[in-house]
């Protein structure tokens, strides 16, 4: 049997989370000899690292979504709403050369979905929706169905992503969490210093760094620092949000504030309490990072966060945002959160997430997909 050839489309205009995660897979997948290429776009930065790693990968010029150029379909005018099919053929014609070419696809961006949908359909291809991102709006769960509808299958990291989509797993609908890359486990205590509290990626109003800093604010212990790792390295892409959070933090005595990092673990070391605030995640990354790194994962309840956090059954579900206060006013004199126990089997309650083992998953489920499809 011929190696399968599967493509992986995604804009990637930046470099977060979904992107680590699929690079880990694409290294995977050579081990299992699967032919993967990822179609980026033309200026995509993640090719920098595909070139790092030696993938393969092919740039495309995707369609200029004109309906976007308000932040949300929602509010999209009618007139751009009706600029978006020309160039939309005009890529699913040029992508269509480049598809022929492969056994499976794999939508890695809703953005791109219309245009790979119908370059699939005109190259013959069987194409798959990776469900990975959460949306607002009133027609974020019309378009997310009728993308699923229209695949093989879709491919989701967590329950809660598929929820919040309207969604629900099972037949052609499958679970497959993102893999996460094993570290070395080291040996962790908690002295007489200040309890470090981190919090890692995109800094936007989402991601609630704003609820974390003001509890710290509020609490005036002395005790407790705040680390923020994730700011934009030029302060001409800094939002008013992120320079907001920026000025408060350094207010806080022995916190900080970093721009993004490639190693995250050096920092996440530091940490005794990593939180993930997010009102919308897909998955949760941090929580199996910080479990590695030997920091106490602190999530909210209704994401992926929480979902991985009642798999590996360590970590505290805040049930709402609300009760991150009283959880850090009582940080120290909490002896409920396990800080004295010993932490070094943490890395093993994780193992599930290796890169290896999801990949694998991963690979399974396509092909039990393509061959549920052709019947």
């Amino acid at each position: 049997m011929s190696a399968l050839r599967v493509a992986f489309v995604t804009e990637s205009s930046q470099v977060w989370g979904a992107e680590t995660s699929l690079l880990l897979l694409l290294q995977e997948f050579d081990k299992l000899s699967i032919e993967a290429t990822t179609i980026i776009a033309d200026q995509s930065p993640f090719a920098e690292q595909l070139v790092e790693g030696g993938l393969p990968f092919i740039r495309h010029k995707f369609a200029k979504h004109h309906a976007l150029s308000s932040g949300s379909l929602s509010t999209a005018k009618i007139s751009d709403l009706l600029r978006e099919p020309p160039p939309i053929v005009k890529s699913a014609l040029r992508l269509r050369k480049i598809l022929k070419n492969f056994d499976v696809v794999v939508i890695f961006s809703l953005w791109q979905s219309a245009e790979v949908l119908l370059a699939s359909k005109l190259a013959r291809v069987q194409c798959v929706l990776d469900l990975h991102e959460t949306f607002d709006g009133r027609f974020s769960s019309q378009i997310v169905k009728a993308v699923s509808q229209a695949c093989a299958g879709v491919i989701a990291p967590s329950k809660s992503v598929l929820s919040s989509n309207k969604l629900e797993p099972g037949g052609a609908i499958i679970v497959v969490p993102r893999p996460v890359h094993a570290e070395t486990q080291e040996t962790f205590s908690v002295g007489s210093r200040r309890y470090r509290i981190g919090m890692f990626g995109q800094v936007v109003p989402h991601k609630r760094v704003d609820r974390l800093v003001a509890a710290v604010e509020k609490c005036g212990d002395d005790t407790v620092s705040v680390l923020v790792v994730g700011g934009e390295r030029e302060e001409s892409s800094r939002s008013s949000y992120e320079v907001d959070m920026r000025a408060r933090l350094s207010q806080l005595e022995g916190s900080a504030f970093l721009n993004r990092v490639n190693d995250v673990g050096r920092y996440m070391k530091q940490c005794d309490v990593i939180v993930n605030l997010s009102d919308h995640e897909a998955f949760g990354r941090t929580v199996i990072e910080a479990l590695q790194y030997g920091a106490y994962p602190v999530v909210v309840d209704g994401g992926g966060p929480a979902e991985v956090v009642r798999n590996v059954g360590v970590g505290l579900v805040l049930k709402t945002i609300e009760e991150l206060e009283k959880f850090v006013c009582n940080l120290r004199a909490d002896s409920t959160l396990g800080f004295t126990r010993e932490r070094n089997d943490w890395h093993l309650k994780v193992a599930q997430y290796g890169p290896k083992q999801v990949a694998k998953h991963y690979v399974d489920v396509l092909e039990k997909l393509i061959v549920e499809n052709q019947k």
